[in-house]
């Protein structure tokens, strides 16, 4: 699933500004890091720390399940 994904743009694209899209893509994404052991692509996991380092939100990385 995650693998078909394609690069997605990161803010940084975007003068660090969120589109639509981010907003309604980045919750699910960032849902998924919870999941432990989950291989997510190297493009899917830049886009996700992107995100996060932009709005000061955490990922679950840490406290996987």
């Amino acid at each position: 699933m995650l693998v078909g994904l394609k690069v997605l743009p990161i803010p940084a694209d975007n003068g660090n500004t969120l589109s639509w899209d981010d907003v309604l893509i980045y919750p699910t994404l960032r849902n998924l890091t919870m999941v432990k052991g989950l291989a997510m692509p190297p493009h899917v996991s830049h886009y996700v720390e992107s995100v996060a380092a932009l709005t000061g939100a955490y990922t679950y990385y840490d406290s996987a399940l």
